[in-house]
């Protein structure tokens, strides 16, 4: 079973195919995969990125 948005598509996905709810649904639940372009840095990278998920951060040890 699925919760939330997720599950909202899947019951439209089963019962409505073709509904433009369907298609809300989907184009928000994708909306955060295309890459934007950072203001600050110029970067482009996904849309869930944030200043914070730079190669700075990845790349550090985590502090004890």
């Amino acid at each position: 079973m699925f919760y939330g948005l997720t599950g909202l598509g899947a019951l439209l996905l089963r019962t409505q195919p073709g509904s433009a709810a369907l298609e809300h649904v989907l184009t928000y639940l994708v909306a955060p995969t295309r890459p934007i372009e950072h203001m600050s840095s110029g970067c482009r990278a996904g849309g869930w990125a944030t200043v914070h998920t730079g190669t700075a951060a990845r790349s550090e040890a985590p502090r004890t």
